[in-house]
């Protein structure tokens, strides 16, 4: 059962990142699964997810890297206040290697819309050598 799931793992992450091309430009990344992040020589794949389940967000973020020491996320759950995004809440979190996954409940939410954000900045041996930020969908 072990073997299946782990091979389940690689198949999908496989796919992903051989088939996976959504639409990238200069703005902020709209995406709530994955987004193949290809014009850059250190970031591979960043999946957001973003949900609101009675009363509760829920926020997941991967970054999977290459040839770097470190990430560092900069998450924010944030609100619309009528006229702009306000940030409710925010955590930072910084990982060795070139993978980090990001995990967090929030329980204060409530009414109107929300998202999540998430600054994913690459480090090489404490030099910042990439950033790149992704925005959830509205919930």
């Amino acid at each position: 059962m072990k073997r299946s799931a782990i091979v389940a793992c690689v198949t999908l992450v496989t796919l992903l990142l051989c088939f996976g091309n959504p639409t990238v430009n200069a703005s902020p990344i709209p995406n709530d699964y994955a987004n193949e992040v290809s014009r850059y020589d250190y970031i591979n794949l960043i999946i957001m997810d973003f949900d609101i389940i009675s009363g509760k967000a829920i926020i997941n973020c991967q970054v999977f890297a290459r040839n770097c020491t470190s990430i560092k996320q900069t998450v924010s759950l944030q609100y619309w206040n009528g006229s702009s995004w306000v940030s409710s809440r925010n955590w930072a979190q910084t990982d060795s290697g070139t993978y980090s996954w990001f995990y967090s409940t929030d329980t204060s939410v409530s009414g109107g819309k929300h998202r999540a954000v998430s600054y994913v900045q690459i480090y090489v041996n404490g030099t910042l050598v990439e950033t790149e930020p992704i925005i959830s969908r509205e919930k």
